[in-house]
């Protein structure tokens, strides 16, 4: 009876076993398996995709059309899924306001800076140091394109995701950072293995979150000789992102606050930054993690699904 009606649902509803087979679904979709509409299709084990979870957001490729959906998960004793699929339309509004309000205000000193490096770049070609106006001209653009997205607050934004090399991103991330961490005499290190590390996301909102929490360990530096790191892994199933620092560290209670919208350790932050890094990477169906000591540093764990199988020695 209740197969049946789920049947009749006027959304994508999938029942599946734990080999992944698809028994009955609202749409022509029986007796193949979810895998084969997965985008793209990643090569996880039933424990491994769905794991405890009550909802999970996965791109599918349904009727010819990929789309990403808010999956909403529902586990019988017979080791059966019904698997609930909405599309995922949802936008942040207290987020999206904030962004409206204060993104013209942003716009304008982006242009003018924008402006003096195209001015500066011929002398800069002359001394071989162009690459560094090359890289700040593009994370401006890449701020634009940011704000355009925040501006359509009442539109479902298209973030076009694709193959991203988690190497690539954090090279030019560090370039751009280097520079500015530099000049508050703060090292940086930068270790990446000789294999790609190959993801399915949007590239310019992993770069924001990577530069986001760089600067974030910049601004948390109070040491003489302070160290920065990044290092780029994987292991067989996840991609691995881990950015260090030797700053002040915080305490335990601090650090479960720190995802919470509008709280900020700084006097001059907003409380945005962490909260919208965390709800990219679990768009990416990823897990964000801070583990801190006072007074020893802290370390900022990312985990992304592999987009595929690589060795990571």
């Amino acid at each position: 009876m209740m197969d049946k009606m789920y049947k009749q649902l006027p959304f994508p509803y999938f029942k599946i076993d734990e080999r992944f087979m698809i028994i009955s679904s609202s749409l022509s979709y029986e007796n193949i398996s979810f895998y084969d509409l997965l985008v793209p299709h990643l090569k996880y084990t039933f424990s491994q995709l769905i794991g405890e979870r009550e909802k999970i957001t996965l791109d599918l490729d349904l009727n010819n059309q990929i789309r990403s959906y808010i999956v909403y998960i529902v586990r019988t004793e017979q080791k059966q899924l019904h698997l609930f699929c909405f599309p995922n339309e949802h936008q942040d509004v207290q987020i999206n306001k904030i962004a409206a309000s204060m993104a013209h205000e942003i716009r304008n000193p982006l242009t003018a800076v924008k402006g003096f490096l195209q001015l500066v770049r011929p002398q800069l070609i002359e001394s071989g140091k162009e690459t560094y106006a090359d890289v700040a001209i593009r994370e401006i653009n890449r701020a634009n394109d940011l704000i355009s997205e925040f501006l359509h607050t009442g539109k479902p934004i298209a973030r076009e995701k694709k193959a991203v090399v988690l190497n690539e991103i954090a090279e030019e991330i560090y370039l751009l950072f280097e520079n500015k961490a530099q000049l508050q005499n703060v090292s940086t290190q930068l270790a990446t293995i000789v294999e790609e590390v190959a993801v399915y996301g949007n590239e310019q909102q992993l770069k924001q979150v990577l530069l986001n929490i760089c600067n974030n360990a910049l601004e948390a530096m109070d040491k003489k000789k302070g160290l920065i790191s990044i290092s780029i892994g994987a292991d067989e199933r996840n991609a691995r992102m881990v950015i260090k620092d030797n700053g002040a560290g915080m305490s335990a209670e601090t650090v479960k606050m720190l995802f919470s919208l509008y709280y900020s350790t700084k006097t001059t932050g907003t409380g945005l930054g962490l909260s919208i890094s965390k709800e990219i990477i679990e768009r990416h169906n990823g897990h964000l993690t801070i583990n801190s000591i006072e007074g020893e540093g802290t370390a900022v764990t990312i985990e992304l699904p592999l987009l595929n199988k690589i060795s990571a020695n």
